[in-house]
């Protein structure tokens, strides 16, 4: 009998220590988990900041586009204007020109 008790404690004893091995290899793989998610969440926070300053660029860059590009219309009809009113000088020269010659 106490062969078969020693049996039985070994037996336990071999799955304990299996159960045991187990569960410390489980607790290091949490914790290398852990720290692979502590990673991935600075990872992540650091592409949310990087992609907020990008918006931010963004949003000035197509302000200043829109602001050139509202200065090229006004500069366009500004040329526009004086050369008009540069052509209605010429066309008042040539006429008082003309009227010159008449005379």
């Amino acid at each position: 009998m106490t062969d078969q008790i020693q049996n039985s404690i070994s037996l336990l004893r071999s799955k304990f220590m299996g159960i045991h091995q187990n569960l410390s290899m489980a607790k290091k793989e949490i914790d290398a988990l852990n720290l692979e998610i502590k990673q991935l969440q600075s990872d992540l926070f650091e592409s949310k900041d990087r992609n907020e300053l990008l918006e931010v660029k963004l949003q000035k860059a197509t302000s200043d586009m829109k602001a050139t590009n509202k200065q090229v219309d006004n500069g366009s009809a500004l040329s526009q204007g004086r050369s008009n009113e540069q052509i209605d000088e010429l066309v008042k020269e040539i006429e008082n020109c003309i009227a010159a010659l008449k005379k």
